[in-house]
């Protein structure tokens, strides 16, 4: 589901838009930190989720499915 243009100007979606990016700034911050590897991917997870939420008011794009990460 994406934002249409009304749903992109409502105050309700621009508080929590800029509190989303306030907390994106905060988590890659702290990821640029040395961390656990727990620590790490807890924030990467946070970082992926508060970027989906933003996508919402972004122009839809086309996602491909990728395989598992090998580390």
């Amino acid at each position: 589901m994406l934002l249409d243009a009304a749903d992109k100007q409502h105050p309700v979606w621009l508080k929590l838009k800029a509190y989303l990016m306030e907390q994106l700034e905060l988590a890659r911050k702290a990821n640029d930190q040395s961390l656990s590897v727990e620590r790490t991917a807890e924030l990467r997870g946070t970082i992926k989720f508060i970027k989906a939420l933003l996508a919402e008011d972004a122009e839809p794009i086309e996602f491909k499915e990728v395989g598992p990460v090998e580390y």
